[in-house]
């Protein structure tokens, strides 16, 4: 059970690095004044990939951190540690992420006449692809930060 607080300060660091690179993001964004040039869905689009290369960044740094502050593991434990970060900072992260999306979809779909809904319902569905697409990136780079992270058991830091 040594491995609780190291999971715990990384999903914490996983969830700043995030947070930050997502300010960072939106600051270059309005700065820049890319919103004012380009399209609502261009900045759209930008948001969208800023936000998930931030997610993926994120993931690796916690992931590491974990595996780092653990005292030692093996690479199978640090595997699935990193496993167990992405899962946890993706429930966190989920859950208003996804409520979000679907109320908008909703208040959409109330005033819309049926094409509109069949518009909706083809954006909701790539949404949805993406979502699975890039958390199963994630996944994987989750688990390449816990391992690139572990120490052999036998060594000290």
């Amino acid at each position: 059970m040594q491995w609780w607080g190291p999971l715990v300060a990384g999903i914490f660091i996983a969830t700043a690095t995030q947070q930050i690179l997502n300010t960072l993001g939106t600051g270059f964004w309005l700065a820049f004044g890319i919103g004012g040039r380009a399209g609502l869905s261009t900045v759209d689009l930008g948001v969208e990939i800023g936000t998930i290369i931030s997610f993926w960044i994120a993931l690796f740094t916690g992931s590491w951190v974990m595996a780092r502050t653990c005292s030692s593991m093996n690479k199978k434990t640090a595997l699935l540690n990193g496993a167990i970060l992405w899962a946890t900072t993706l429930a966190l992260g989920i859950f208003g992420s996804a409520a979000a999306i679907f109320s908008n979809l909703q208040n959409q779909a109330a005033n819309a006449d049926p094409s509109q809904v069949r518009q909706l319902a083809s954006q909701a569905a790539k949404v949805a692809w993406s979502f699975v697409i890039g958390s199963a990136i994630g996944l994987v780079i989750a688990m390449m930060g816990a391992s690139v992270g572990a120490r052999k058991p036998g060594t000290r830091a």
